[in-house]
């Protein structure tokens, strides 16, 4: 399965990408107890098979910040499950399938 970026457990700062034509654009999960607080700004995810944001896991605390297009994705265009608790602030989110 074709991510287009991954973290796990970590603190990038992921800034002005195009995400597209992947399984699943972004993914943030955690590994074990440990903390992930990746912050995601300003990216355009489009076009993937999934899901257009993955966040998961509890302690995962990912900031989704002013996403310039999360759209055209053939399932939700961000999906939070397992506990986790991210702020998503100032997105534009359209045209997802599910």
């Amino acid at each position: 399965m074709s991510i287009g970026i991954e973290v796990v457990s970590a603190d990038p700062l992921i800034v002005r990408n195009k995400i597209f034509r992947c399984n699943e654009g972004l993914v943030t999960k955690t590994f074990q107890l440990y903390v992930c607080k990746a912050k995601a700004k300003l990216n355009n995810i489009t076009r993937c098979i999934g899901v257009g944001i993955r966040i998961e896991g509890q302690n995962n605390q990912t900031i989704i910040l002013q996403n310039l297009k999360i759209s055209k994705n053939k399932k939700s265009g961000i999906k939070v499950l397992e506990r986790a608790s991210p702020k998503i602030i100032q997105n534009r989110i359209s045209g997802n399938m599910e």
